[in-house]
C-alpha cells in the first residue's frame, strides 16, 4: 500500500449546510405562522361550509399544503434548539 493511496484527513470538505442555522428560529416561526393560517382556513371552511359547497380536491390540497408547512416548521423548531433528526 502507497502513501499516496492513504486516506488523509486533512482533504475532506467540510461539510456547510445549505442553510445557515443560524436563521432556523426565523423559518420556523414564518412556516409554523403560515401553516396555522391555513389550518385555520381549512377549519373556518369546514365549519361554515353546507354540504353543497365541500369540494374534496380543494379540502386535500389545503390541507396537504397546511401539513407541509406544519411539518418543515416543526423540523425547523427542533433543529432551532440542536435537536437533529
Amino acid at each position: 500500500m502507497s502513501s499516496s493511496s492513504s486516506f488523509d484527513p486533512e482533504r475532506l470538505v467540510k461539510y456547510e449546510s445549505p442553510i445557515d442555522p443560524k436563521i432556523y428560529g426565523e423559518l420556523a416561526v414564518i412556516t409554523l405562522f403560515c401553516g396555522f393560517v391555513l389550518l385555520a382556513f381549512f377549519m373556518l371552511h369546514e365549519v361554515t361550509a353546507s354540504r353543497m359547497e365541500y369540494n374534496t380536491k380543494k379540502q386535500i390540497g389545503i390541507s396537504a399544503v397546511a401539513s407541509a408547512f406544519l411539518g418543515v416548521g416543526f423540523i425547523f423548531l427542533l433543529m432551532n434548539f440542536g435537536v437533529y433528526i
